[in-house]
């Protein structure tokens, strides 16, 4: 594997130093790829998913290993190393989208909702399955607590996709040609105010409503002059 990935090389024997591991780098990945199923993108997101921890170590001043940062090294190899390998453009992504958050940790209904919206509505299965695994080949002693988070969002996952709630620009009511209508014509600008109204209405600060979103584009197109 690492004739064929150099930096699988790094993670071999490298101790994580920190109390929620208890194995080195490359044999926790190993333990994700067998806790995942057998199907191409949970197979490489698990294999890349830690792969740019070596260059995020950091000892603190108790001795204890942290790797801020590491989702992005990683998912920065996962793409230029699929590319490399000519990967087709969709497994790239979702296995770059899975990689990058992979670690993330929402506490709150609104910051799930974020996450389910950062990770798609259709690749969030994949990602609870990728955090169970990593869970799994982590420390026993944080287990119980983590898996309980873990199906905490899943809960919240089902309950969104029950309501149909799919977060993304183009499940808005509205789009950039309603935005040009009212006077909003800068594309960046556009783009801005689109994002904006979706975060208001994935914390629930909308409704999805065609008329309700139009009514608030109004009184962002006043406070922007």
């Amino acid at each position: 594997m690492g004739e064929i990935f150099p930096e699988v090389k790094k993670m071999i024997g490298f101790e994580q130093r920190n109390p929620h591991h208890i194995y080195d780098v490359w044999t926790h990945t190993v333990k994700v790829i067998a806790g995942v199923k057998a199907e191409k993108t949970m197979r490489l997101s698990a294999l890349f998913h830690d792969m740019g921890k070596p260059s995020a170590f950091r000892l603190d001043e108790k001795g204890i290993g942290h790797f801020k940062g590491h989702p992005d090294i990683s998912e920065g190899i996962a793409e230029r190393e699929l590319k490399r390998l000519k990967s087709d453009n969709r497994t790239i992504k979702e296995v770059c989208n899975l990689v990058k958050y992979h670690d993330v940790r929402p506490y709150t209904d609104k910051s799930i909702r974020r996450y389910i919206a950062r990770v798609g509505m259709e690749n969030f299965e994949k990602m609870l399955e990728l955090k169970r695994a990593d869970t799994m080949a982590q420390s026993p002693a944080y287990l119980e607590e983590t898996l309980r988070y873990i199906n905490f969002w899943e809960e919240m996952y089902r309950a969104e996709k029950n309501k149909s709630n799919d977060f993304t620009l183009k499940t808005l009511k509205i789009n950039g040609e309603d935005m040009k209508n009212i006077g909003i014509t800068d594309g960046r600008m556009i783009g801005y105010c689109l994002n904006s109204i979706l975060l208001k209405v994935i914390d629930g600060e909308l409704e999805n409503e065609r008329e309700i979103l139009l009514e608030y584009a109004e009184e962002m197109k006043k406070s922007i002059g």
